[in-house]
């Protein structure tokens, strides 16, 4: 059954244009890894500086897989220096309700 991961982006108000940049560039190959069956980016209506990112998953293994290697590639150092806080990855189940 697939995995709900909801992960906050709490920016520094200077990283935001960077970090809708880097999304441009790096939401591809996050469609394309294995186990990705969906990903939004949503952008606060009420705090300018909060993203956050509502990704599907086929297991929690396979996003973990994930950031694993864009840890490895140095996106996930990029973009926690553009934060003011640690990235904390939550995961759901679907109720079926």
């Amino acid at each position: 059954m697939s995995v709900r991961v909801i992960v906050e982006f709490h920016l520094k108000p200077e990283s935001v244009d960077t970090m809708r940049s880097m999304l441009r560039d790096a939401l591809p190959d996050t469609r394309g890894f294995d186990g990705c069956e969906s990903l939004s980016f949503l952008h606060s209506q009420d705090g300018p500086n909060l993203f956050v990112a509502l990704e599907q998953w086929a297991t929690r293994e396979s996003y973990e897989a994930y950031f694993k290697w864009r840890s490895e590639t140095g996106v996930i150092a990029a973009i926690t220096d553009m934060c003011t806080q640690p990235l904390e990855p939550k995961y759901y189940d679907f109720v079926g309700v």
